[in-house]
C-alpha cells in the first residue's frame, strides 16, 4: 500500500506537520512522481518551494515547488464549484480552510482553531470527497483517508479565501513518432530483348532436358528386350 505523508508509521502522535508542504507531497506520491515519504522529501519539497523553515507556507509555495520538483502543473481557485469539477475529473485538488469548520467527525485533533490543508481526491462514495489530512497518524493498513461529504468540504473550503490548488497531474509521456509505411519499390521496365532471350534460353535448356529423358528411357527399355546385347 502506498504510506501518504500523515499515515507514516513513525510520525509520532501530536506531531503537526506542516500541511501545505505535507498536502503537496501527498498530491505527488497520489500522480506517482513523489520520490519519498519521509521527512527528507518534505524538505526537499520545502526547499524547492522557497518556502520560510518553521513557517507557514502558502498555495503559491506549494504550486512552485510542485513544478520545479516533480513538474506538476496546477491551478489556484477560489471557488467551490470548480473545486468538486476538478475532484470529480480524477484530479487531486489541495484545499485550505479553518479546521474548526470541519465536524469532529472528520478531523484528527481536538484542537481546531487554525488554518489547515488537506488533499481532497475522488471517493468511491456517492456525495463524497476522499480527504487525505496531513494530521492523520493512524498508520497503513487501512484505507487511504476518509470519505466527507461535499457539504462539510465546501464548509471547509467557504472558510478561505484563495483556498484551493487544483493538481492537473503527471506530465503526460511523449507519443513516440509514429514509424512510417515503407514506401514500395517500383518495378523496374523490363527489356524486352532481354526477356526474349531469356525466354529462349529457358526453353532451350527445357528442350535438352525433355530430349536427354528421352534418350534415358530409350536406352533403358533396351536394355530391358536385349538383355545380353
Amino acid at each position: 500500500m502506498i504510506l501518504y505523508v500523515g499515515e507514516l508509521a513513525q510520525l509520532p502522535a501530536g506531531v503537526v506537520v506542516e500541511c501545505v508542504t505535507a498536502s503537496a507531497l501527498n498530491a505527488a506520491i497520489r500522480a506517482a512522481v513523489g520520490a519519498g515519504r519521509t521527512n527528507v522529501e518534505r524538505e526537499r519539497l520545502r526547499v524547492a518551494s522557497g518556502a520560510p523553515a518553521n513557517a507557514g507556507t502558502d498555495l503559491e509555495h506549494a504550486q512552485k515547488g510542485l513544478l520545479a520538483l516533480y513538474k506538476l502543473k496546477t491551478t489556484i481557485v477560489n471557488d467551490f464549484a470548480s473545486i468538486k469539477a476538478a475532484v470529480d475529473a480524477g484530479k487531486s485538488v489541495l484545499i485550505r480552510g479553518e479546521y474548526c469548520s470541519l465536524p469532529p467527525t472528520y478531523r484528527f485533533q481536538t484542537s481546531c482553531s487554525f488554518s489547515h490543508c488537506v488533499l481532497v481526491v475522488p471517493s468511491l462514495v456517492k456525495g463524497c470527497g476522499s480527504v487525505i489530512d496531513p494530521l492523520d497518524a493512524r498508520g497503513a493498513g487501512r484505507p487511504i483517508g476518509k470519505d466527507v461529504p461535499w457539504a462539510f468540504i465546501k464548509t471547509f473550503s467557504d472558510s478561505d479565501s484563495d483556498n484551493a490548488l487544483i493538481v492537473q497531474g503527471p506530465p503526460a509521456a511523449p507519443v513516440p513518432a509514429p514509424v512510417p509505411a515503407p514506401v514500395p519499390q517500383p518495378i523496374p521496365p523490363v527489356d524486352p530483348v532481354a526477356l526474349r532471350n531469356h525466354l529462349i534460353a529457358v526453353a532451350n535448356a527445357a528442350a535438352r532436358a525433355a530430349k536427354a529423358h528421352l534418350l534415358h528411357l530409350a536406352h533403358v527399355l533396351h536394355l530391358k528386350n536385349h538383355p545380353h546385347s
